[in-house]
């Protein structure tokens, strides 16, 4: 699977998978904690996936199948799908700064306490890019996670609140003909006001099953 970006770094990722294009995510279904993260009636594309408000370290486990031929996955295992899911505690807190080239920062902390009779877990997250153009991205992100869990993996339940912003200046596709002719340079764009924002609220909640056979399955509310 390759996921890669055009128009600007705000957007949901580009995917391949198995010599097809998947778009926007309008061919591949992806859930995170349960929850769909496909859009079905946006404007850009019917399944149009941003996963720009995942955190990775959060990130507990990961599923995927590919092919159409698991229908209990729903209409968007076109060409596959992606079951991801998050830690509800962990083991110590984090706090992460990195650096990079072309204008790259990022700023992570994270943490869990126990609260109640329960585990509280905390993140929040930081990006700006710039990337190679003439006029910069300017790409400023920012992620908030709060998650609330009693039980454990037999019985149990987790509410979860999620939040992202972003905001991008977009340097989009140019005809290599005008650069050829010289009429504008290879990271230079045709309208140096194109650009976007999105803001993204989440709110899943998951309970457990008693046991049955073979184990325990998440039920999202």
């Amino acid at each position: 699977m390759i996921a890669t970006q055009h128009s600007g770094e705000g957007k949901a990722n580009q995917y391949f998978l198995r010599g097809f294009n998947l778009d926007h995510g309008t061919d591949i279904d992806i859930t995170l904690d349960e929850m769909p993260v496909n859009m079905r009636t946006h404007a850009h594309g019917q399944g149009y996936a941003d996963l720009n408000f995942m955190i990775p370290e959060l990130i507990s486990t990961m599923h995927y199948s590919k092919g159409p031929y698991f229908p209990d996955l729903g209409d968007f295992d076109t060409a596959g799908a992606v079951r991801i899911n998050y830690v509800n505690t962990l083991p110590h807190d984090l706090a992460l700064v990195t650096a990079g080239t072309l204008g790259y920062y990022r700023g992570l902390g994270a943490m869990s306490r126990a609260v109640g009779a329960g585990d509280l877990l905390a993140a929040a997250e930081y990006v700006h890019a710039d990337g190679p153009w003439t006029v910069p991205d300017n790409y400023n992100k920012g992620n908030l996670v709060l998650n609330y869990s009693q039980g454990n993996i037999e019985t149990g339940f987790s509410f979860t609140g999620m939040y992202m912003n972003d905001a991008f200046h977009a340097t989009n596709q140019i005809p290599l003909r005008a650069v050829r002719e010289g009429l504008i340079c290879l990271y230079c764009p045709f309208d140096p006001t194109d650009g976007g924002s999105s803001e993204r609220y989440s709110f899943p909640a998951n309970m457990l099953r008693q046991p049955i056979p073979g184990g325990s399955l998440p039920m999202p509310i």
